[in-house]
């Protein structure tokens, strides 16, 4: 049924937000598209919880242009793994492609709500090989179970600490000799280095100093 809510009234449950984050940079392109006057489909929402199902990026960038009010499709589920298969399912469908880590998020998500490998493979859109090999690309943290971002999947099967965790959550998601090679480009080319810059070079410096002598390097 579609009706206009109150903005306030909407739910972020990001147990049922298949991605790891919401972009700032989709959350700006939307927020472009409403002020020239595109319209956009309505956000979805649980009928009962008023839980968003689909539609966080769009939620923000009303929030930011100040809506009271947003037109909604407002749904009746009856169990919340339906919820979990629409939000899957319209964001693979029409939303940004899913990371990798998008993927093992909602497989870790599925298998918490009692949900078939199959049932992901199918989903997703991707082979059930594919959905077995995710499934083992994960850390564990004291009694929570950590999907791995890429770059960070060689701690596999392994126990991480909490500061290993906060760390998977911001990572970029690319291998750590990326960015350093990145880093050696841009200075040995010379171009300028800001105040800030610097002082994550030096913070950098000071802290592989510490570590360069008890790091275990592995091929």
């Amino acid at each position: 049924m579609l009706k206009k809510v109150k903005l306030e009234r909407l739910v972020l449950d990001y147990n049922f937000y298949p991605r790891t984050q919401v972009s700032d940079e989709h959350v700006s392109n939307i927020r472009e598209a409403i002020l020239a006057g595109r319209e956009l489909p309505p956000i979805l929402v649980d009928a009962k919880s008023f839980r968003i199902v689909d539609g966080f990026h769009r939620y923000f960038a009303y929030k930011q242009l100040q809506f009271d009010e947003v037109m909604a499709n407002v749904r009746n589920y009856k169990y919340e793994e339906y919820m979990l298969e629409d939000a899957v399912r319209l964001n693979s469908d029409y939303g940004r492609p899913f990371h990798t880590q998008d993927r093992r998020w909602i497989i870790l998500r599925a298998e918490e709500l009692g949900l078939s490998r199959a049932w992901v493979a199918e989903v997703l859109g991707i082979t059930r090989e594919r959905v077995d090999q995710l499934a083992t690309q994960r850390a564990y943290c004291a009694d929570e179970i950590v999907p791995l971002k890429c770059g960070l999947v060689n701690m596999a099967g392994h126990e991480i600490t909490e500061k290993q965790r906060r760390a998977n959550e911001k990572w970029g998601g690319i291998n750590a000799a990326f960015y350093a090679k990145q880093l050696i480009i841009y200075l040995d080319s010379e171009f300028p280095v800001s105040q800030e810059l610097a002082g994550l070079l030096d913070a950098l410096t000071a802290i592989w100093n510490e570590r360069r002598n008890i790091v275990e390097v592995s091929n």
